[in-house]
């Protein structure tokens, strides 16, 4: 591949595909660019900078199903530090988000030593909210935080208000320094017909699958992620 084509598959970027069979719509993302500004504008303390980048991530690949203008709103308020995480992605690609609580980073030798991840947002809940075309009022579903992680998060609401088998992979990392090196995601959704053992054979994969700031470091683009990481045939990538 010419190396400057390749620079530009490399750039932020989301791309998504069906399976051959039609069982499947999946995306991937590379957007560690937009992770790593986010953190730098808002001072975002490692802690928010993973959760907050990981929300951004999802909203990106839910946005890539729609279409143009239309976008996706990512809210999560809980009774943690954090308090609220915003996120939203427009198809086109455009996306921003913001924490209430950026600079907050637990004590981890002292009073917050046992603390973990899903301590950061507590209980609390996740609303999505979808604006498309053609409908008056946006749509938006509202569940419980089951993880707090975000990636199973996601994959919960999808399942119990949408009705859709999906599996949700998540990774942001950082470098030597403290600042955001890699973050990407990748998003495989059950289409109505889709057998269980094909549903099955998707979640183990993703399941096993490199992590995705690993195979971002080895640059790969978001179409080699998708291929390695989807046990199927992949049709009709777009970019």
């Amino acid at each position: 591949m010419d190396s400057k084509l390749r620079q530009l598959k490399l750039r932020d970027r989301v791309v998504r595909a069906m399976t051959a069979d039609g069982f499947f719509r999946v995306a991937a993302i590379k957007n560690s660019t937009a992770v790593r500004t986010a953190q730098e504008h808002h001072n975002l303390s490692p802690l928010n900078a993973v959760l907050l980048g990981r929300l951004m991530s999802a909203a990106s690949l839910m946005s890539s199903f729609l279409q143009g203008e239309e976008r996706v709103i990512l809210e999560i308020n809980g009774a943690g530090p954090l308090r609220h995480l915003y996120a939203e992605a427009l198809q086109v690609g455009e996306v921003r988000g913001y924490s209430a609580n950026p600079g907050f980073m637990p004590d981890v030798e002292g009073a917050d030593a046992h603390f973990q991840l899903s301590d950061a947002l507590g209980i609390g809940l996740l609303k999505v909210t979808r604006i498309v075309y053609n409908q008056y009022e946006p749509t938006t579903g509202v569940v419980e935080l089951y993880k707090g992680d975000i990636s199973t998060d996601i994959a919960y609401y999808l399942h119990l208000s949408e009705q859709i088998p999906s599996a949700v992979v998540l990774d942001v990392v950082f470098d030597d320094e403290g600042n955001i090196k890699n973050s990407g995601g990748i998003i495989a959704q059950a289409m109505p017909g889709a057998p269980l053992s094909a549903i099955q054979e998707m979640h183990d994969s993703l399941a096993k699958l490199t992590k995705i700031s690993e195979m971002i470091d080895d640059g790969y683009t978001p179409e080699e992620m998708l291929k390695i990481a989807v046990p199927f045939e992949l049709i009709e990538t777009e970019k």
